[in-house]
């Protein structure tokens, strides 16, 4: 189990809460916010996300990463209010934060 900033991730089970709401997350999108959760505060470039997220990056673009990021962020946002944990840091990547307040 892997308990962060709000979110508690069971990877076994393929769940996570938020705030103690459950949260539908695709199999690429569960990854991504499990790399985050395991690494706060570390950047991550479209290109790390990518090669660590999908087994085959053949026929993926790094822009898929956005798409997920930006779903993560609207899913966690239907259950929470404030500012995402996941923020973009301009011209490197993503990371993700502990949240204020």
């Amino acid at each position: 189990m892997i308990i962060e900033s709000g979110f508690e991730m069971k990877p076994a089970e393929f769940e996570v809460r938020f705030e103690g709401a459950l949260i539908d997350l695709t199999p690429q999108e569960f990854k991504i916010l499990k790399l985050f959760l395991e690494n706060t505060g570390r950047v991550f470039s479209r290109d790390d996300i990518l090669n660590r997220a999908y087994s085959d990056t053949a026929d993926v673009s790094d822009r898929n990463i956005d798409t997920h990021i930006k779903n993560i962020r609207k899913k966690v946002s239907k259950v929470s209010t404030g500012e995402s944990p996941i923020r973009s840091v301009y011209g490197v990547g993503y990371k993700f934060a502990h949240r204020s307040g």
